[in-house]
């Protein structure tokens, strides 16, 4: 449901911040106006990412002024689902096992 603003209501600031992305496609969303969602859209396109939207980000240096945007990677699908190329990441540490690990 949209009120008379434009708002979508009762919906979240991840949703919201996902209905821009997703009306704006292919192009990139200015972070200005993700602001306008939510000040800690940082916050929220994490939360986005971590349930597994894709989301890309850039940074453009104009006149000394950095300007970030945002935009899905590859809207259609629900989630976005991560390229199945990747390759997990090795560990950081070698995994030894404790003497008491039996």
């Amino acid at each position: 449901m949209v009120d008379c603003s434009g708002e979508i209501v009762n919906s979240s600031q991840e949703q919201r911040i996902l209905h821009v992305l997703l009306a704006s496609w292919p192009a990139w969303v200015p972070a200005l106006t993700l602001s306008h969602v939510s000040l800690q859209y940082n916050a929220r396109i994490f939360g986005l990412r971590r349930r597994g939207w894709q989301i890309e980000s850039r940074l453009q240096i104009v006149k000394g002024i950095r300007h970030g945007s945002f935009r899905l990677a590859r809207p259609g699908d629900f989630p976005n689902p991560k390229n199945k190329d990747t390759q997990p990441q090795s560990r950081l540490f070698k995994e030894e096992r404790h003497r008491d690990d039996g």
